[in-house]
């Protein structure tokens, strides 16, 4: 995630890309400190996903939005959850699609989540 929002801006540019890390600090800090822990369908998960959609917003999004989801699959099964993820979409000169993705939730409460997807 935090690649993402500190790419956004370059790529938008059209410039060279390049890596900014006291951005990538930033934004991780923000997410792993200020935020915290954000176990699925927290408030600090929700916290997070609507400070990544004004990130994108803010960095010339079309549209950014978070697209909910009620329940998540995994090998022990179905979780019900009220979370989300944060979609930006940036339309380009070409028919062509990219998608990046990544988490923002964070794998249990006592973890602030900083090496669980806030690094990117």
């Amino acid at each position: 995630m935090v690649i993402l929002l500190t790419l956004c801006p370059v790529l938008l540019a059209a410039q060279e890309s390049s890596f900014v890390a006291d951005s990538a600090y930033a934004f991780t800090r923000h997410l792993s400190v200020t935020i915290g822990p954000r176990p699925m369908g927290s408030a600090n998960d929700r916290t997070a996903l609507n400070w990544v959609v004004e990130k994108l917003r803010s960095f010339g999004a079309d549209s950014a939005y978070v697209l909910p989801f009620s329940e998540a699959r995994s090998r022990r099964g179905v979780t019900n959850t009220n979370s989300g993820v944060a979609v930006g979409l940036f339309r380009g000169r070409s028919d062509s699609t990219i998608v990046i993705g990544g988490h923002i939730d964070s794998a249990g409460r006592e973890i602030p989540g900083a090496n669980d997807d806030a690094s990117g």
